[in-house]
């Protein structure tokens, strides 16, 4: 199990599967912090490709990931979410507080303007 992290066109890429749970949240945040720093990233996208379904302690980790983010002036968005997961983002009114698309490349491209 593992978090996966690449970087594309000064963004993150930051892929989840449903066994992130059991990765301490400091561990992510160290990674991104140090692509975001290493790499001058301006962006980073998380891709849910691979987590079909989000339990309240799935979806509490990623937002405190993204609040944790706020501090370093760089924007987050999320990519890939599965149709349940849409729900679960509209239910909870997260797709109003942040910006979801459906692949990497749209969210890539957004992250360039």
């Amino acid at each position: 199990m593992e978090v996966k992290y690449r970087s594309e066109h000064c963004a993150g890429i930051i892929a989840l599967d449903e066994n992130f749970i059991s990765i301490k949240k400091e561990v992510i945040l160290k990674k991104i912090l140090e692509l975001q720093q290493s790499q001058k990233l301006q962006a980073i996208v998380i891709d849910m490709e691979k987590l079909p379904f989000l339990n309240s302690s799935q979806l509490g980790r990623i937002m405190g990931i993204i609040k944790s983010l706020k501090d370093y002036e760089v924007t987050v968005s999320i990519c890939n979410l599965s149709e349940l997961n849409h729900k679960i983002f509209a239910m909870t009114n997260f797709d109003k507080r942040f910006s979801l698309f459906s692949s990497i490349e749209e969210a890539l491209e957004n992250s360039k303007k």
